[in-house]
This record gives structure tokens, C-alpha cells and sequence, in this order.
């Protein structure tokens, strides 16, 4: 009897476990065109990897690469929807060649770090309505384009360092869009270096 409850016990567990690891499994489906455009990424320079064993979404990378990328060779990303995450570090991309992003229904993370993206790219960013982390660090980008991503409506994370944005822009970004983390956050790190002033002076009288 109880053989036969452990048993039992042991068939629920493994149906429960099964049934989790189904629904943490993604699956999209990727056309022959779309097989075609990733193979072509990668002659390009790029690398594309699938994000996990269970999971057939891909991450594209060009930031590894030794080729010149730029507006050109992204031209075949357009209308992907099996792209997660788009890494472009120091790709000599241009706000005119975020156009060729349109279309990534599926995009969640997206670098744009060390590229040549201004304010004039934003409107091309604001379509991109999936994308929770975007990284900016050393780009064009001022108070003015910072705004804007606030209507990112799934944007988590913002990295805005040694872009043209100060203290003034990421105030005015933080009440318009507080759950929108800005990196590294102006306002924190001002209050951090007066604190530490003031603790300072105290310990000198």
C-alpha cells in the first residue's frame, strides 16, 4: 500500500515537473526566409546562437566581430521575430540603419552601446515595443531622446553612461517613467557623494 502511494506520489511529481518545464519551453516559428536572413547575418559577421536548448529564439551578436558592420549588413534583420536579444557594441550603426530593426516583434534586449545612435534614432526604438533592456552607454543620446523612451510601455532597464543626458534629464525621466530603472541613476549618485561630504566634514571637526 504504501509501495503503491510513493508510487503514485512519484508519477505526480514527475507530470507536474514536465508540465513546468513545458511551459517554461519557447518555441517560435522560424520560416525558411527567416533561416535564409540568419545565415546571412552570420556570412555578414555575425553570430547567432539559439538561447537555450528548449528555447529556439536566437541571440545575435556582431559585437565579436573583426568584419565592418554598419547600417548595410543589418538590412536583413528586418521582420525577424525569432531575434531576443541584438547585440550592435561599436558597430558603426547609424540612426538611419535602426530602421532596418523594424519588424523584431520578439526583441527583448537590444545594445546599442558605443554606436553612432543619436535623438534622430528614437522614433525607430519606439517602435520596438517588446525590448526591456536597452543600452546606450556612449551614444548620441540627450535629455531630450531619454524623454522619449519613456513611452517604451515593456522598457525595464536604461544604460545612459557617457551619453550626453545629465542630472536634470534623468530627474525629469524618473517622474515621468519611475519604473523604468535608469544606469548609472544621476540622482542616487549625487545624494551618495553629498552624504559622503557631509560625513566627511563631520569627521574633520
Amino acid at each position: 500500500m504504501i509501495r503503491t502511494v510513493l508510487l503514485a506520489c512519484v508519477g505526480v511529481s514527475l507530470l507536474v515537473a514536465t508540465q513546468a518545464w513545458g511551459q517554461d519551453e519557447k518555441k517560435v516559428e522560424i520560416s525558411a526566409a527567416e533561416k535564409a536572413a540568419l545565415e546571412t547575418l552570420r556570412k555578414s559577421g555575425g553570430t547567432v546562437l539559439e538561447i537555450a536548448q528548449n528555447d529556439n529564439r536566437v541571440e545575435v551578436s556582431f559585437h565579436l566581430s573583426d568584419a565592418k558592420i554598419g547600417d548595410k549588413q543589418l538590412e536583413p534583420l528586418k521582420g525577424l521575430k525569432s531575434v531576443y536579444s541584438l547585440n550592435l557594441r561599436g558597430a558603426e550603426v547609424t540612426d538611419a540603419g535602426l530602421a532596418n530593426l523594424s519588424g523584431l516583434t520578439g526583441l527583448k534586449r537590444l545594445h546599442l552601446e558605443l554606436t553612432k545612435v543619436s535623438d534622430k534614432g528614437i522614433p525607430a526604438l519606439l517602435k520596438l515595443e517588446s525590448v526591456e533592456y536597452l543600452n546606450l552607454y556612449g551614444t548620441q543620446i540627450t535629455n531630450a531622446g531619454l524623454q522619449q523612451l519613456g513611452k517604451m510601455k515593456n522598457l525595464k532597464k536604461v544604460y545612459i553612461w557617457q551619453t550626453k543626458v545629465d542630472i536634470a534629464g534623468v530627474t525629469a525621466f524618473k517622474k515621468a517613467a519611475p519604473k523604468i530603472k535608469v544606469i548609472p541613476d544621476l540622482v542616487v549618485e549625487l545624494a551618495k557623494k553629498k552624504a559622503a561630504e557631509k560625513a566627511t566634514v563631520g569627521m574633520e571637526v
